[in-house]
């Protein structure tokens, strides 16, 4: 949720308690953590995949990596937070991919049966047209926006139906 880069992890640890810890003893313990991580990850995407009712987006993450060539050159890449959230036992599962292609949806609702609440983002609706078990539900909050748009063409019928969604 409060996504930092080391450096400013670093930085932090300095001012508040004035800690000085190498990045790469940083790196290290972020890599420790992954692995000892790793089952609990493992079983709350089992636990979201097999939900009855899942609402999922994606979301765009700037992040820095080294260039190929120069390792000490960096360069900003656009990756892909994708969220999935089952309402009714509270969980949440963050997956950070690279781009915001099909396949990467796909990871992890291949296998998920039920309900999946989205944005209009049109890789959901393709999964969900390739997958019967699947039902895709619309977005209230998409929708009302749209009628909020349309109050300046047709501002009686688009009242209305904004007082529906109070």
């Amino acid at each position: 949720v409060d996504h930092l880069p080391l450096h400013r992890i670093m930085l932090k640890f300095e001012r508040e308690y004035g800690w000085k810890v190498s990045k790469a003893t940083m790196q290290s313990w972020i890599q420790q953590a992954s692995r000892k991580l790793a089952p609990l990850l493992a079983c709350l995407q089992t636990l979201i995949q097999y939900s009855s009712y899942l609402q999922a987006d994606e979301s765009g993450i700037r992040v820095q990596i080294r260039r190929e060539k120069n390792r000490k050159k960096w360069k900003m890449h656009k990756g892909q937070m994708w969220v999935y959230y089952d309402p009714i036992q509270r969980l949440v599962l963050f997956d950070y991919q690279h781009g915001r292609a099909k396949k990467h949806a796909l990871e992890i609702l291949d296998k998920y049966v039920g309900k999946l609440q989205t944005d209009a983002y049109r890789v959901y609706d393709s999964i969900a047209a390739s997958t019967p078990d699947i039902t895709l539900v619309g977005c209230n909050t998409h929708v009302r926006r749209k009628f909020h748009e349309a109050l300046k063409n047709d501002k009686a019928n688009s009242e209305k139906v904004l007082l529906y969604f109070q």
